[in-house]
């Protein structure tokens, strides 16, 4: 998985994928980031996940798309989501 100084993670919806988080943390099964806006507790969001660190030679990254259900909010400010359904890897085009 992505360290969190190259890893992107976006909320995806039917207008785009947007980016609200700035990750701290990324494992296979969780996401700590700080995020300016506060999702409800339990909440299901579609969120890609790049890894910057795997740019090829046509500014494409590695992506997944996966399934990221609110766990809570740490004492510190920080979102925990657990991560699942993940689709498989693909590359797509940055920017």
């Amino acid at each position: 998985m992505a360290s969190p100084s190259s890893a992107r993670v976006s909320v995806v919806d039917d207008a785009g994928p947007h980016e609200l988080f700035e990750v701290v943390e990324l494992t296979d099964g969780l996401l700590r980031a700080r995020l300016g806006y506060r999702f409800e507790l339990g909440e299901e969001l579609k969120v890609r996940i790049e890894d910057a660190g795997a740019v090829d030679a046509v500014d494409a990254v590695d992506a997944v798309d996966a399934i990221a259900v609110v766990r809570g909010y740490t004492p510190d400010g920080l979102v925990e989501l657990v991560i699942s359904d993940r689709a498989p890897t693909r590359s797509v085009v940055s920017g």
